[in-house]
């Protein structure tokens, strides 16, 4: 009889018969939805046959353990409850394949297509699917502890439930995989493109995410103790609620990053990137952020105690109702711009050493610029932004243009305000002193955020506010010149106690002249006094009791 002509491009060549009247063997034969017997399956795995074409086949419960199936087609195949313990599935072609509960403990599926496949409750522990192409298939509940997964692509495979605890994922594409309820527990994951994942409710602890790319995925409510985020880019995550107790973050990433209610406490965040991430109300104690950049973040009701704040950024981030204690270290860091009202920042004794220009205190700014006609700088409410150009107000959040006023009108301004130039019709980020064009996706947006610049102007009633525009204006400006007023008082009293002579002097100064423009928004009587006692004898005459020399040159004129 002749032989088969089957033949691989490296020259091997089947040493099998080929079937009567045909050019090739029962095993290279293309004949979709073969039925061999055990005894023909008992020859595969001792004859080292490559290149076997069983697309379509029926091998549920079949015993294959050591199988040599090396470039097998076996697309489509039904695999249910299949033995293929330290089988040799190296290019073997599994697109669409059923492999549910198969046991495939040490197989080496390295290069292997498992497209489509269905693996749920799979027992793949330690084996190698080293470059496999698992895209779009299903591996819910499967367990793959210390498997090898190394460069596989692994894109928008579902893990929900599966056990990774152990397994190399090391440079594998996982963009818009599900691992929901996964557990990855010192799972390493360097270098490895998560951007969209699923991570929610995960169990992280000990994994090893160095320098990848979780771009917009979700890890809420996932426990990630003592994870190693090193150089990883986190940008716009959601980790609300997450455990990332410990965890090392160190050059992260994670601007615009969702940190509600997280728990950080002894994490380390030394050089992150965190502008305009949402921290409200998230556990920072204890945390290593020094030399972090937060510039526009939303810290609102904080807790800082123990936080290491050295060197850090915190310009234009909304420090409202922040806690802080005696071992907050607030030395060199960086607060031009911040709110700072109703926080306890002042618990802490190191603030004295933080850096923070009177000159920049948000809420008078935006109070003065509310009062001012025709101003070329104006004030823009982001949460209309947001509304209207959600593209436009990430952007912004992210660069860390966002700055935060007070409580007003019992809402908080949660989505903070914007700063936007009429003649140069651009934003403006104080915090960098400059005015930036959004980059050309936006242009058109940013044209018609500059040709309907009412529409978002702050000091007009957001939609459900029935008070007619100039008593909602003037109770904005009263409320956050008494916001302002409060954080001048606070740090008049912190310096005072601190030996600050000097500093709170200053702010002795302006909480006198943030009183006067109180009196001057309240009007009538209140105006006159403002302008006459509180304008002209006192900061005119005595610079507010601080010029010594005022009243004795008025008196040598007169």
């Amino acid at each position: 009889m002749a032989r088969c002509k089957f033949r691989t491009e490296d020259g091997w060549e089947c040493p099998l018969e080929a079937e009567p009247g045909e050019n090739y063997c029962y095993w290279h034969k293309k004949e979709d939805g073969k039925r061999p017997t055990k005894e023909q399956l008992e020859v595969l795995k001792k004859e080292k046959i490559r290149g076997v074409y069983l697309r379509k086949v029926n091998l549920q419960g079949a015993d294959l353990q050591g199988a040599f199936l090396f470039g097998t087609d076996l697309q489509g195949a039904n695999l249910i409850g299949a033995n293929l313990r330290r089988a040799q599935l190296k290019k073997a072609n599994l697109g669409m394949a059923n492999l549910r509960r198969a046991q495939l403990e040490r197989a080496n599926l390295g290069m292997a297509n498992l497209q489509g496949a269905k693996l749920g409750k799979a027992h793949l522990q330690g084996a190698n699917l080293w470059k496999a192409n698992f895209q779009g298939a299903y591996l819910d509940k499967a367990n793959l502890q210390e498997a090898n997964l190394n460069e596989a692509n692994l894109k928008g495979t579902n893990f929900e439930e599966a056990n990774l605890q152990g397994a190399n994922l090391n440079r594998t594409n996982l963009k818009e995989a599900k691992f929901e309820i996964a557990q990855l527990q010192g799972a390493k994951l360097w270098g490895a493109n998560l951007q969209g994942a699923n991570l929610r409710r995960a169990q992280l602890e000990g994994a090893k995410f160095g320098m990848a790319n979780l771009q917009g995925a979700k890890l809420e409510k996932a426990n990630i103790q003592g994870t190693n985020f090193w150089r990883a880019n986190l940008e716009g995550v959601n980790l609300e609620k997450a455990h990332l107790e410990g965890a090392n973050l160190e050059n992260v990433n994670l601007k615009g990053t969702v940190l509600v209610k997280a728990n950080l406490r002894e994490a380390n965040l030394k050089n992150s990137h965190i502008e305009g991430a949402y921290l409200n109300e998230a556990n920072l104690e204890g945390v290593n952020l020094e030399k972090a950049h937060l510039e526009g973040a939303n810290l609102l009701g904080i807790n800082l105690s123990g936080t290491n704040l050295q060197g850090a950024h915190l310009e234009g981030a909304n420090l409202a109702g922040a806690k802080s204690d005696g071992k907050t270290d607030f030395y060199f860091t960086y607060l031009d711009y911040s709110n700072l009202s109703f926080s306890l920042v002042d618990e802490a004794k190191t603030l004295r050493n933080a850096f923070f220009d009177s000159k920049t205190e948000i809420n008078e700014i935006v109070a003065d610029l509310l009062r001012k006609k025709n101003s070329k700088t104006v004030v823009l409410d982001a949460t209309k932004i947001k509304k209207d150009h959600p593209g436009v107000y990430e952007f912004l959040r992210r660069e860390g243009f966002l700055k935060y006023g007070t409580i007003i009108l019992d809402e908080i301004l949660f989505d903070g305000i914007l700063f936007f130039d009429r003649e140069k019709k651009c934003f403006i980020n104080h915090s960098r002193d400059n005015c930036i064009k959004i980059e050309n996706t936006h242009e058109a947006e940013i044209k018609e955020i500059a040709e309907n610049l009412d529409k978002y102007l702050l000091q007009n009633p957001s939609e459900g506010h029935t008070e007619d525009s100039k008593k909602y204006k003037k109770d904005l400006i009263l409320l956050l010149y008494e916001a302002s007023y409060e954080v001048f008082n606070m740090l008049y009293y912190f310096y005072i106690q601190n030996g600050k002579l000097d500093e709170a002097l200053e702010m002795h100064r302006r909480r006198s002249d943030v009183r006067r423009k109180i009196l001057m928004v309240k009007g009538g009587w209140n105006r006159v006094r403002a302008i006459f006692y509180d304008w002209f004898i006192l900061k005119s005459l005595t610079g507010y009791g601080l010029n010594v020399l005022k009243p004795i040159l008025f008196s040598l004129i007169t």
